[in-house]
């Protein structure tokens, strides 16, 4: 009778350890709760995530573009490989690895610049449109 009082008694106990065993790592598994982050916390995580949704909207849109343009091709005869070479085309000239004609601006810095603002200057064109830039002769 004393052993099956011991064996209960052990049964009790290693159960009582498993259940505590499994909330602890249950607790440990779980993402950091939203309402535990202080305050800069949160609107860096929003601005993060709005970003990253106008990342995604922005490119879902692309694709919607381009399906656009490959249905608006097959009637006219184009290809889809067509198609595909000229965005082809288009990313090579945008990447610099193919010169490109057209209008432009040259803009002549006098005076020394460190390389901040060299930087700063260029993330301005592109921010500001330009498709192709190049820094004495060299395309960037």
């Amino acid at each position: 009778m004393s052993w099956r009082i011991a064996q209960l008694s052990m049964t009790g106990v290693a159960l009582l350890i498993g259940l505590l065993l499994v909330g602890q790592l249950r607790s440990q598994a779980r993402p950091t709760e939203i309402s535990s982050l202080s305050a800069q916390d949160l609107s860096t995580l929003i601005e993060t995530l709005s970003n990253r949704n106008r990342e995604l909207r922005s490119g879902l849109s692309d694709v919607r573009e381009q399906l656009r343009e490959y249905q608006l091709a097959e009637p006219q005869g184009q290809s889809a490989l067509e198609v595909s070479r000229e965005d082809l085309r288009r990313i090579a000239a945008f990447s610099g690895q193919t010169a490109v004609i057209g209008q432009g601006l040259s803009l002549r810095v006098n005076g020394e610049l460190d390389p901040i603002s060299v930087n700063d200057l260029l993330n301005e064109l592109r921010n500001a449109g330009a498709e192709a830039i190049a820094v004495d002769q060299i395309r960037i």
